[in-house]
């Protein structure tokens, strides 16, 4: 089939034009000269024709070819195809009518060798912390000093040509204050500035409590089922790119899966149950952990917790000294303030309604405390933020039936109302 590229060029100029000729064309086997030139024009009933524009004695058995010859029309042109409605009818036609491929250049449209250079140094030139925090701090809401560390490390690392380990980052805190959310926005933001340059992946270390698990981190032994089919860590650690990898919840694992990142992060290397050593030192580590949250919000709110202080909290919860000295910092996630609740139940808000397709101009204050009390409320925090705003929302949002007006979500009792029909309302209270 003709290059995507050069049949869209094709029909662009035809579309315009009306007609287009095609030079170098191989004729079918059989015809002398074997090589010629194609005319493709629009019929007055808008069907096309492809016509051989070039003097041609064919010698070949097929009748439909020797028909096609025995009969030229004007200007030495001998009739080819017709009757297809496109181009793209005609040229398939043809191609497959004479078994050969019609090789029209890709037009050059741009330098795109220069195109190419410019995104390898777009490449080579990594965000610095100021940009990396911006677009964290768009979506963690309440957590700027975490993220400044965050941004400060990263960006360093991202520094090093020669790194001799990864960096390894673990956050800690209570649940429900952005951690998780901080590692994947990351991964975004990396992703977006390095044009495509990183992988993400996430490990519920929720599934490794169990010794024998550690096979299911970096694939089965010798003689086990499974070996030499890897695992995720394994297959996105043997791509030659950046990799961000999450390890969610990491007091779960179980010690001896813990013991097998060790190298890891001391060396930059990770050794598979095959031998292979894959090289992780352009790698960055995020770990997340709830252990020693009170210990934590309580040193964080007269504001002495700091890396040093969370390592201390981590070994004197049991957590494996070999693994808290060799990661790179700890950084300190803090119970978030009312304020930035209150702004992280507004997106969630905004979020939802995007999803139900309802332009939302406006949400009550009303609202969001009612959804922030019942937060509270609920027994030992099960649910979390986003399943409250569900829970109330939705059946409000649903209920909506013409989507095309903004709305405005009212508060006692929940629902919505037309922006105008609000503000008119509003205008008269204050009245």
């Amino acid at each position: 089939m003709t290059h995507p590229a050069a049949m869209k060029a094709l029909s662009r100029e035809f579309e315009a034009s009306g007609a287009v000729s095609i030079s170098d064309v191989q004729l079918p086997v059989g015809a002398d000269p074997a090589v010629g030139s194609l005319t493709a024009t629009r019929a007055d009933d808008g069907a096309v024709d492809l016509f051989v524009t070039t003097t041609v004695y064919y010698n070949g058995n097929a009748s439909f070819w020797r028909e096609c010859f025995a009969h030229p029309i004007a200007n030495g042109q001998a009739y080819f195809v017709c009757g297809g409605r496109t181009l793209r009818d005609v040229i398939d036609r043809y191609e497959s009518l004479a078994d050969v491929r019609i090789d029209v250049p890709v037009p050059t449209l741009s330098d795109f060798d220069a195109v190419e250079t410019a995104l390898e140094e777009e490449r080579a030139t990594p965000p610095d912390a100021a940009t990396i925090a911006e677009r964290l701090q768009e979506q963690v809401i309440g957590q700027d000093e975490a993220i400044e560390r965050v941004s400060e490390r990263i960006a360093m690392h991202l520094r090093r040509t020669a790194p001799r380990r990864p960096v390894s980052l673990l956050f800690v805190g209570s649940t429900g204050v952005g951690k998780t959310r901080t590692a994947e926005v990351l991964a975004e933001t990396l992703d977006d500035e390095t044009n495509g340059g990183v992988r993400y992946l996430r490990i519920d270390m929720n599934e490794y409590s169990e010794a024998h698990r550690v096979s299911q981190l970096l694939g089965s032994p010798a003689g086990y089922i499974g070996y030499g089919d890897g695992s995720a860590l394994v297959l996105a650690l043997s791509v030659e790119q950046m990799c961000v990898v999450l390890f969610d919840e990491i007091e779960k694992a179980h010690p001896r899966v813990l013991l097998t990142l060790m190298n890891a992060l001391d060396a930059g290397t990770l050794t598979t149950p095959k031998g292979d050593r894959l090289d992780c030192r352009n790698c960055i580590f995020l770990f997340t952990s709830n252990l020693g949250a009170a210990e934590i919000a309580e040193a964080a709110e007269s504001g002495a917790c700091d890396d040093e202080t969370a390592r201390g909290v981590f070994v004197q919860q049991g957590m494996l000294p070999e693994l808290v000295g060799r990661v790179t910092e700890f950084v300190v996630f803090r119970p978030l303030a009312p304020s930035a609740e209150a702004r992280i139940t507004a997106l969630a808000i905004a979020r939802l309604a995007d999803e139900f397709g309802i332009d939302l101009t406006f949400i009550e204050p009303g609202v969001i405390v009612g959804i922030l009390s019942a937060k509270r409320a609920g027994a030992f925090g099960a649910r979390t933020l986003d399943y409250e705003v569900d829970r109330q929302v939705s059946p409000v949002l649903a209920a909506v039936e013409d989507r095309q007006h903004p709305y405005v979500l009212a508060a006692d009792p929940l629902r919505c109302m037309h922006t105008d029909t609000y503000e008119t309302a509003a205008a008269g209270g204050a009245a």
